[in-house]
């Protein structure tokens, strides 16, 4: 079975009861769906409603002889960070592609996002070594957040959760 996996939040809630559906578990994940959507709205607008700047968010895939990998429009990345009340600073590209340092510099990126698991866990010494990163707001605060990639990345039953881990360390104390 071929499951639709688009990157928006809104359609979690439907890839759910596909699953359910496909496993015989349709009630159950009817039930799940409802939850999660029901969640995702609440925090999305909970998030809506903190004032002030908006962080520009880089999601950094990887590095790779000193070129970024960054996750653009139309990603889990860029949804997720926009879900979490963030700017992706990389909307000029679409899918996961590599930046020339002109356009990371152009980002000016007051956040780096990374995963924390497997072969893509980058360190904050090969983030902000970057020549291109060095003169960014993300540098001069040393601002780099890593999270499980699977919680990330994973678009299910617990996006909200990494919603609501991504906002707590973008805006602190800002949600209730």
């Amino acid at each position: 079975v071929m499951i639709a996996t688009p990157p928006d939040g809104a359609a979690i809630g439907k890839k759910i009861r596909d699953i359910g559906s496909a496993v015989g578990l349709a009630d159950e994940a009817e039930a799940l769906a409802a939850r999660t959507d029901a969640e995702i709205s609440r925090l999305v607008g909970e998030i809506a409603a903190i004032g002030g700047e908006r962080k520009r968010v880089l999601f950094v895939l990887s590095i790779s002889n000193g070129r970024i990998m960054a996750g653009g429009a139309d990603t889990e990345a860029a949804a997720l960070i926009e879900m979490a009340g963030g700017i992706n600073a990389a909307p000029e590209i679409s899918g996961y592609k590599p930046l020339s340092d002109e356009a990371v510099i152009a980002a000016q990126p007051d956040v780096i996002l990374t995963m924390s698991r497997g072969n893509h866990q980058i360190s904050p010494e090969q983030v902000f070594g970057l020549p291109s990163l060095q003169t960014t707001p993300a540098a001069a605060e040393q601002a780099l957040i890593s999270m499980n990639g699977l919680l990330l990345l994973g678009f299910g039953p617990r996006t909200p959760e990494a919603i609501r881990m991504l906002a707590d360390t973008l805006y602190p104390g800002a949600l209730n």
